[in-house]
């Protein structure tokens, strides 16, 4: 299992049916550590050109958009590697 003490807890949130879903990503890697990895071309991913993280109640402002630049870079490089590490091995 993948080194995630350096980061902060994780949930993907989606709109469902009775509101928004939530996954524990946490959860998510733990459940996924035995599956093969596979390439994923990024143009197959709609999400990737949607404003995915804001909506109309929380449009992205520029501080919100600091502040999400400021969390992706105060993640540990280590525990990143870890995590891919630990992924590769699953499909080694």
């Amino acid at each position: 299992m993948a080194d995630l003490r350096g980061m902060r807890k994780q949930y993907h949130f989606w709109p469902g049916t009775l509101g928004r879903d939530a996954w524990d990503v946490d959860r998510l890697i733990e459940l996924a550590s035995g599956l093969p990895v596979e390439p994923v071309p990024l143009d197959s991913i709609a999400e990737i050109d949607s404003p995915y993280w804001f909506d109309a109640d929380r449009p992205p402002t520029v501080r919100r958009l600091s502040a999400w630049s400021s969390s992706m870079l105060a993640v540990s490089t280590r525990s990143i590697r870890s995590t891919q590490s630990s992924w590769a091995r699953t499909v080694a």
